[in-house]
């Protein structure tokens, strides 16, 4: 079986799980079950944010190849591109210490824009935490971070072409969908905006038990046929709405929000918390 990120896949039972893996296939799975177990727990050394506010990054997806998105390693970048272009960070940072549950992965969970002074936490140029050494034990680190800084103000030829990627003629009817949007908006963010009223107005559904689809133009099925669909579905469509009409844009997984203990400011992340979205390059705003 196929593994992605908000799921893994026992073979006996075919039961998919929410969790996190480093690939992911919209409409792999027609049935996900929840699973209760714990992810990491965070302690906050002030006030801990609202729960919406809480986005845990862990991998930034860039590549899609034959409908599966994956992150790209810190190698597989130009030299040049391997580092974090600084951003000017704004306000006070949120300081935090995070325990993570092994997971056999390299990749770590922060806050936007995170920085970590520990040894061996190394920062990629998409802004996302790492180990060389795969976590094999719980581990513990700490991180500071500033979510209203801007990042990436100003994107590198390389970085554009690598966010506006779409592999072959797949999906056309997707594509025809955002040449059409694109030509009657007068700005991105208009674009961003008509795709989103899109999926609230008109009826899609969010659901764990989403219609299967088929092998090819899997975008296609889920926007004009099926529209049942978890986060992975909705952040894969629109990223490839995006791309499609001209704007970089990558999906990002991780977990949402948490169990949140204000007594002692920590949070209990859940495997049922797994959770992918999308972000989006914007002139003057960087990545939103």
């Amino acid at each position: 079986p196929r593994f992605g990120p908000l799921w893994t896949v026992p073979i006996k039972s075919q039961q998919a799980k929410t969790g996190m893996s480093e690939f992911m296939s919209p409409g792999d799975v027609s049935r996900l079950s929840r699973s209760g177990a714990v992810a990491f727990r965070v302690e906050f050394d002030g006030d801990i944010p609202p729960r919406s506010q809480l986005y845990w990054r862990g991998l930034v997806m860039s590549r899609l190849q034959q409908g599966t998105w994956s992150a790209l390693s810190f190698y597989e970048a130009p030299a040049s591109e391997r580092r974090q272009t600084e951003p000017d960070r704004v306000g006070d940072p949120l300081r935090y210490s995070v325990i993570l549950e092994p997971t056999q992965q390299r990749w770590l969970y922060s806050l936007r824009y995170a920085r970590s002074a520990d040894s061996g936490i190394m920062s990629s140029s998409d802004y996302r935490l790492f180990r060389p050494i795969v976590i094999e034990d719980d581990f513990m680190y700490q991180v500071r971070s500033w979510p209203e800084t801007r990042l990436e103000e100003n994107l590198s030829e390389w970085r554009r072409k690598t966010e506006l990627a779409l592999p072959g003629t797949d999906n056309p009817r997707t594509r025809a969908l955002a040449a059409e949007i694109a030509a009657q908006a007068a700005n991105p963010a208009q674009i961003v905006d008509r795709v989103l009223q899109m999926f609230t107005r008109e009826p899609f559904v969010y659901t764990l038990q989403p219609t299967l689809l088929p092998e090819r133009d899997r975008m296609d099925a889920f926007l004009f046929d099926t529209r049942r669909g978890f986060c992975e579905h909705y952040a894969s469509s629109f990223v490839v709405l995006m791309r499609a009409a001209g704007i970089p844009a990558r999906v990002v997984a991780g977990y949402q929000g948490g169990e949140v203990n204000p007594v002692n400011r920590t949070v209990i992340v859940h495997q049922f918390d797994a959770h992918a979205w999308a972000e989006v390059w914007l002139a003057g705003e960087g990545w939103v």
